[in-house]
C-alpha cells in the first residue's frame, strides 16, 4: 500500500534526478500520523538527497528544496507539494488509497499487513516469549491478567511474522503466603 505512493513519489525524484527509482524509495519516508495537527503522508529530506550523492551541493539546501519541488508535479497518486526548511512533503490522494488499502484487505485476508515489503527482509529464527500467570496465592481480579495478554499478544504478532515461537507462562509468584509456610 504505502509502496505505491512511495514508488510515485520516487519515479518523480528519479524522472527530475536521473537516479533509479528503486535507490529513491528508501529515501522517501512516512510522516507519522498527528491528531492534533494536520500533516502531509510523505516526506523527503534534501539532505539526505545530498549525503547520499543524489542531488549535487549547489545554492542553500533550502533553496535546493524549492527548486526540487517546482519540478515536481501534483498527479493521480499525489495531491499536494510543499517545501519546508530542508524538507519536500507529499499529500496523497485519499480516495486512491482508501481504495488500494481495501483492495490489499480483500485479496490479503488475514495475510494484510504482514506479507509487505516492510517486513520482506525480517529475519526469521526461534524466539521463546516468557510471560507471568497470575499470582496463584492472591484474589484473582482483571489486573492479573495483564501480563499474560501481553505476552501472549507479543507470540502472535512474531509467529504471524514466521518465527517459531516458544511460549513459556512463567509460575513464579507464589506470594508471601506460600514462602512463610516453608519454614
Amino acid at each position: 500500500m504505502a509502496c505505491l505512493f512511495r514508488r510515485s513519489i520516487a519515479a518523480q525524484l528519479s524522472r527530475v534526478l536521473g537516479v533509479s527509482t528503486e535507490k529513491l524509495i528508501p529515501v522517501v519516508s512516512a510522516v507519522p500520523v498527528s491528531k492534533k495537527q494536520q500533516t502531509l503522508d510523505f516526506r523527503v529530506s534534501v539532505n539526505s538527497l545530498l549525503a547520499n550523492g543524489y542531488l549535487k551541493l549547489g545554492s542553500t539546501v533550502p533553496s535546493q528544496a524549492k527548486e526540487l519541488a517546482e519540478k515536481l508535479t501534483c498527479d493521480d497518486v499525489i495531491t499536494e507539494i510543499a517545501v519546508g526548511q530542508a524538507i519536500i512533503n507529499f499529500k496523497v490522494n485519499r480516495s486512491l488509497l482508501a481504495e488500494v488499502v481495501l483492495q490489499e484487505v480483500f485479496k490479503k485476508g488475514s495475510r494484510y499487513g504482514i506479507a509487505s515489503e516492510l517486513f520482506s527482509s525480517y529475519p526469521c529464527g526461534r524466539v521463546i516469549v516468557e510471560f507471568s500467570s497470575p499470582n496463584i496465592a492472591k484474589k484473582f481480579h482483571a489486573g492479573h491478567l495483564r501480563s499474560t495478554i501481553i505476552g501472549n499478544f507479543i507470540a502472535n504478532l512474531k509467529q504471524a511474522l514466521g518465527d517459531d515461537v516458544i511460549r513459556i507462562n512463567y509460575l513464579g509468584d507464589w506470594g508471601l503466603q506460600f514462602g512463610d509456610r516453608s519454614n
